[in-house]
């Protein structure tokens, strides 16, 4: 029971109004002053077993040490009468001490514990005690470390019990330096202890300066030359004569020490520099530094990040601050790059390749995003207007001109336009006609309607949905056939069907037909094929492709595959791709790549456990992880550590999974169980990425993208679920005949309309419109007005 405890317990009396009497021991009875309660036991020098003992009675200063009673002693178990004596001569020596020190009890009654006092000085009793005893002796630094103190209260309370003189390693010399630092901070203040009189630095340049005037001459110009100078510790190490390891361990403790004196005022004054590069997603232009904090030297702001503690964070391409690490910048780049090139569109607005940043995790402002192009791909993005795809195909200028159109074109009209536009810029103009055939025979969006005449996608004079009927009754009746069938026969087999389409021409039924993987075309001829069944060679198209991937040493694109094939039988791209996507031997590792499934290097038993291995290690509430993650997480997997060492090996892990029916795959390599649930994470970000590229798309653009992107197998009803439930979840919004955009303010959503122009214009004439809410009503009005389609408008208005 301590002093304080025992006046509660008889009657509650303050210390002021207390006067106690020492009885017995031989002392002399008197009244204890109250400055007794404020001296620590500790100046009496007592054995260590008699301070065990006096802690057992919660006794800390010399007040309650007259306190405690001979009785309260004998009661207590383990103490014997040899320790009640020696405890009897310490009250007896502290009785003499208070008859002959009047004056200094005086003073001492007239004081606070220091605790009080540091209090007063403003040093909370809960901060911890690194942030307030930062410039230390070693040994005392790790004694207190060893400890465990939580708070600087828990380290002075051991102070004034007399404590510290009794933990490893902490001699007299240390105990004084102790003393000498918290009686500053108790008189002085704690700013006068840390900083002296030049007080706390109010920005980086007094930061530095008192960061560098804190160092020894050599420890100075080590700390300097490294960070300012940017010169290597083997050659630092050469001038001192000493090792780079030796050089290397001092920079780490000079700046440790820094940490420790200056790191709290340097964490606040780099907040706003760390914010605004997590903000950006972890690059951060010197432009942009200026704008958070008041210096623009990045080798000066690298400094003061590390005394705050930010070690991780360095200099890349000599003009971005980042604290990621290479690998995590190349994903970054990686996956922007991929959206970009995979759009292919010629010319892009800057606000989707903005998307398209935030969506790899970077978020920049134009000017920066500009900075950023250039130094990484030397790719001049300007600071308005759309931006020109750097690594658009030719054939997709092409297939924008055409696209613009919005009608049938002859190759010299093409032409003619590319010279007009700005399309010269990128060579299309400086092709001859015969050229550009080629170009036009090769893209997937682009359709031959008669002989040198092509059409859009978007423009055919047949729907898709009709024309992919039409071609899958086609590939049933060629199927058996071992000959070659004219297209122009095929269309009157048609028109005895009762399947004629109007606008359907022999060109364009071939041109449909060889893009089904099961079909091969003839060059300069109406002539087709069942690739199966027809007799060339013994060879179908999935053994010509079979046999391009197993010479390949790397993975390969469409375009790689093609170029690759013999020449003779012509093979349109849509049919190869389709190939790469359906046949057993295939894996494609997704953005376009493909391998031969023997390229695993890895037997099918072997890969069945390493995919067994995956399914157990992925999450069981459906939490996504990356492939590069579960590599490393399975490194002890012999299958595993044979992919992580190899280029490409997270790539053909999620390659595998693709495949198996118990992992649902996602954009960045990201991996999940499919724990059927239409809301699974990597399921709504796969759909939520490809309704953001289409801008706005249709539940069957989706399901085909999520097979063929992404592997997946499930149902059309979960697709149709997960799109609901992402409506009603407000991460998509419903227009009219179930077309989905991406949710957002309005303007946004206006932009994202602007991409499908056509199939918006179309929705004027949906039978929905009698039950669409007002606002997708208030969004339709709005797009017709914007763009200029007055009768669509007016349509709105007339279902109001």
């Amino acid at each position: 029971m301590t002093a304080s405890d025992k006046q509660s317990s008889s009657g509650g009396s303050s210390r002021e109004e207390r006067s106690l009497h020492i009885q017995g021991n031989g002392a002399h009875g008197g009244e204890v002053p109250e400055g007794a309660f404020y001296v620590p036991v500790s100046v009496l020098n007592p054995p260590s077993l008699i301070q065990n003992v006096l802690e057992r009675f919660h006794v800390g200063t010399v007040g309650e040490l007259l306190e405690l009673s001979d009785k309260e002693l004998r009661d207590a178990r383990g103490v014997g009468a040899k320790k009640i004596e020696v405890i009897s001569d310490l009250k007896v020596r502290a009785q003499r001490e208070l008859e002959f020190d009047a004056h200094g009890l005086s003073e001492a009654s007239e004081t606070q514990l220091l605790s009080d006092r540091l209090d007063k000085m403003g040093v909370s009793m809960d901060e911890p005690w690194e942030r307030v005893l930062r410039v230390l002796p070693t040994r005392a630094r790790g004694a207190f470390e060893s400890v465990g103190y939580d708070s600087i209260g828990d380290l002075v309370a051991s102070f004034e019990r007399g404590e510290l003189s009794r933990l490893p390693n902490f001699g007299p010399k240390t105990l004084n330096r102790v003393e000498e630092i918290l009686e500053t901070i108790a008189n002085e203040g704690l700013e006068a202890y840390l900083f002296g009189e030049r007080g706390r630095p109010q920005s980086i340049d007094e930061l530095l300066d008192q960061a560098l005037d804190s160092l020894e001459e050599n420890d100075r110009d080590i700390v300097e030359r490294r960070f300012f100078a940017g010169d290597t510790f083997g050659e630092i190490g050469d001038d001192y004569g000493v090792s780079f390891q030796a050089i290397q361990a001092r920079f780490d403790t000079l700046v440790e020490s820094l940490t420790h004196r200056f790191g709290p005022e340097a964490e606040v004054l780099v907040e706003p520099l760390v914010e605004a590069t997590e903000t950006a997603g972890g690059l951060l232009p010197v432009e942009l530094i200026r704008d958070n904090i008041d210096i623009e030297n990045l080798r000066e702001v690298l400094f003061a990040l590390h005394i705050a503690g930010e070690t991780d964070y360095r200099i890349w391409q000599g003009v971005f601050l980042t604290p990621l690490h290479q690998s995590e910048i190349d994903t970054k780049l990686r996956t922007l790059r991929d959206e970009i090139v995979e759009t292919g569109r010629a010319t892009l607005p800057y606000d989707q390749i903005k998307n398209f940043a935030r969506r790899a995790g970077i978020q920049l402002e134009r000017q920066a995003m500009a900075k950023l192009f250039w130094v990484v791909w030397e790719v001049d993005i300007g600071q308005t207007g759309p931006v020109r795809n750097p690594w658009a195909r030719r054939s997709d200028h092409v297939a924008n001109v055409l696209e613009d159109a919005a009608r049938p074109m002859t190759a010299q009209e093409i032409l003619d336009r590319l010279e007009v536009g700005e399309e010269h810029e990128h060579g299309i103009d400086e092709i001859s006609e015969r050229a550009l055939n080629g170009l036009l025979h090769r893209h997937e969006d682009i359709y031959t309607i008669e002989r040198g005449t092509y059409v859009h996608a978007s423009a055919l004079p047949v729907s898709r949905d009709t024309l992919n009927e039409v071609v899958e009754w086609c590939v049933d009746r060629l199927e058996g056939e071992t000959g070659q069938i004219s297209t122009k026969y095929l269309l009157g087999e048609l028109e005895d069907a009762g399947l004629a389409k109007e606008g359907l021409t022999p060109y364009l039924l071939k041109d449909s037909l060889s893009r089904h993987p099961e079909v091969l075309t003839f060059k300069n001829t109406y002539l087709v094929a069942h690739a199966e069944t027809f007799e060339e060679s013994g060879k179908t198209l999935a053994d010509r492709v079979e046999a391009v991937l197993a010479d390949a040493q790397n993975p390969l694109t469409v375009e790689d595959v093609i170029d690759r094939l013999p020449e003779g039988i012509d093979y349109h791209r849509m049919s190869i791709y389709t190939t790469l996507l359906s046949a057993p031997f295939s894996l494609n590792m997704g953005n376009n790549r493909f391998v031969h499934l023997d390229f695993v290097g890895l037997s099918e038993n072997r890969r069945r456990r390493l995919l067994d291995a995956v399914h157990d290690m992925l999450p069981e509430d459906g939490t996504p992880m990356s492939c590069n993650d579960l590599l490393e997480e399975l490194a002890d997997l012999p299958e595993a550590r044979s992919l992580s060492i190899r280029d490409h090996g997270s790539g053909l892990l999620w390659g595998l999974l693709r495949e198996d029916d118990r992992v649902v795959c996602g954009p960045g390599e990201l991996v999940a169980r499919d724990i059927g649930s239409e809301s699974q994470h990597v399921l709504r970000t796969a759909i939520g990425q490809i309704v953001g590229d289409y801008g706005a798309a249709y539940p069957r653009e989706v399901r085909s993208e999520l097979r063929s992107q992404y592997g997946y197998g499930g149902s059309d009803s979960a697709v149709f679920g997960s799109l609901t439930r992402s409506a009603e979840e407000g991460r998509l919004l419903r227009l009219p005949d179930s077309l989905y955009v991406p949710e957002g303010s309005d303007a946004e959503i206006l932009e994202h309309m602007s991409s499908r122009d056509r199939e918006i214009v179309k929705l004027a004439r949906s039978s929905e419109l009698d039950e669409t809410p007002e606002r997708i009503l208030d969004l339709l009005e709005a797009y017709y007005e914007q763009h200029g389609h007055v009768a669509e408008r007016d349509r709105i208005r007339l279902a109001r």
